[in-house]
């Protein structure tokens, strides 16, 4: 196995796209075991990459919501999210197009091979197994994604969110709101951001 997969390693040939939805599920369990099989070093790596990726989108969410005037956003409160949703989907574009190791995407991949209906004599993985790969590429790529979005996060604070500036006052500002959720309104609004990753990256 190659030290690192290409992207289109994992898409289906235009031929493959229109499905019926048994082949269609088959062949996504396929991929879902493709890749939990791959080295722990190309699942951490890429994960770290992803981790980047996706802090560019919040950089770039930051810079350009945080940029706006204040009057201009009490007069135009709808703006600041506008802005920050066209851009800050860049991220998740390049981790997609790039084939990299985003966690919520990994969860989905390893979880397929737990919908094998085949009998356990025909299937492709035991139990076992299926577990193992899940707690593997779980934490690889939790790990991998953390590590990623810790070293952007530096090295943003330390070049573009400077204290004093409306950029650091926007961060700190979203980043309470974030922190101040009810445990309730965190798992809901991870479980719709889950739904929608996964819808873009499946």
């Amino acid at each position: 196995m190659p030290p690192f997969s290409s992207p289109q390693d994992d898409k289906l040939a235009p031929s493959q796209l229109n499905l019926e939805p048994v082949v269609a599920m088959e062949k996504l369990i396929k991929l879902g075991i493709h890749r939990a099989d791959r080295d722990p070093s190309v699942i951490l790596t890429g994960s770290m990459v992803a981790g980047g990726m996706i802090s560019v989108g919040g950089a770039m969410l930051v810079l350009t919501a945080g940029g706006v005037d204040p009057s201009v956003a009490s007069q135009v409160p709808g703006l600041v999210s506008l802005l920050g949703g066209l851009v800050f989907p860049v991220g998740l574009v390049w981790i997609t197009l790039a084939g990299q190791d985003l966690l919520t995407s990994n969860m989905l991949y390893s979880a397929l091979p737990f919908f094998d209906s085949r009998p356990v004599r025909e299937a492709a993985q035991s139990t076992s197994t299926k577990i193992r790969n899940y707690l593997k590429v779980f934490t690889l790529s939790a790990l991998g994604n953390s590590a990623g979005c810790l070293v952007m996060a530096a090295g943003c604070a330390s070049y573009l969110f400077l204290p004093g500036t409306p950029y650091a006052a926007f961060a700190a500002a979203l980043a309470t709101k974030k922190c101040s959720l009810t445990i309730g309104g965190a798992i809901a609004k991870g479980m719709t951001s889950l739904l929608f990753e996964f819808s873009a990256q499946g």
